[in-house]
């Protein structure tokens, strides 16, 4: 009698296991959370160790996987504070265990997963924003975090954190200032970014940066400079330039340069100081 109720009491089991498992409710089933309609999964399981920091928002985990931290951005390699955001994240995950939140797109066109990443409690892309280092830069509709990490943009930015140091404390080369963005038209050159010098003496801008907030657009004033009180306009398309009228690149790229909805421009001076900014 024994040996069959113990066969019964394994075949009741197996079947409440089955029909949990059925209806997603196993007691093994990561934890999960539904925001905006969105469902991510954070599990303590998954936990994996960041073996490699490639750059201040990419890191290689010890399954192999890259993980491009999303809602962010940092700079490029051979740009303004590369190397300081980079050395921020690895003091953050570097040989330390992580976790993954998804978002609505799980991988990028290379192949890496994009998420955000957690130790503990604590939201490394976050404190990424926090540092001053990186910049919001949504994509949607991966927005899950929108409003906590432009939260926290406006905190560093108040708090003068990282590259946003420059903008508290002018010097000669903050008289030229990013005074419009046109971002309507259907031709490339149609669209464009005005600097403008407040001073009253003529200013070099070789070596100055302009880039937006995403990943892909950046430009680098060769031999450059703006007579007082005079503007100067960079255009997205191509063409010759003039003493008052750049262009970004010939032959021109495939996509513009200025987003429709919103996006933020970003000017640094020829020592890698960011003098002027400006969103829509």
């Amino acid at each position: 009698m024994k040996t069959k109720r113990t066969i019964y009491m394994f075949l009741a089991l197996s079947i409440v296991l089955l029909v949990s498992l059925l209806f997603n409710n196993s007691p093994f089933a990561p934890e999960a959370k539904s925001v905006q309609g969105v469902q991510t999964e954070i599990s303590p399981a998954d936990s994996l160790r960041v073996t490699r920091v490639i750059d201040g928002d990419t890191v290689e985990l010890s399954n192999g996987d890259k993980v491009r931290l999303i809602g962010i951005n940092t700079p490029e390699k051979d740009q303004p504070f590369f190397r300081q955001a980079q050395e921020v994240l690895e003091k953050l995950v570097l040989e330390k265990e992580v976790r993954v939140e998804t978002d609505v797109s799980k991988t990028d066109t290379y192949g890496r997963t994009l998420g955000y990443l957690y130790i503990g409690d604590s939201f490394v892309n976050q404190q990424m924003i926090e540092s001053g280092y990186a910049v919001v830069s949504t994509v949607p509709p991966n927005v899950l975090h929108v409003d906590a990490l432009i939260a926290s943009a406006d905190k560093a930015k108040k708090n003068c954190s990282g590259m946003w140091e420059g903008l508290c404390n002018p010097t000669a080369s903050s008289c030229v200032q990013i005074s419009e963005i046109n971002k309507d038209g259907k031709e490339k050159n149609d669209e464009w970014i005005e600097l403008i010098n407040t001073c009253g003496n003529s200013q070099s801008i070789s070596g100055y940066l302009i880039k937006d907030s995403s990943a892909s657009n950046s430009y680098l004033f060769d031999t450059a400079s703006i007579s007082a009180k005079a503007s100067l306009r960079l255009f997205s398309g191509c063409g010759v330039n003039t003493q008052r009228n750049y262009y970004w690149k010939c032959p021109e790229a495939h996509n513009f340069i200025w987003n429709n909805d919103t996006d933020r421009a970003y000017l640094f001076d020829n020592s890698g100081k960011l003098i002027s900014e400006m969103g829509y």
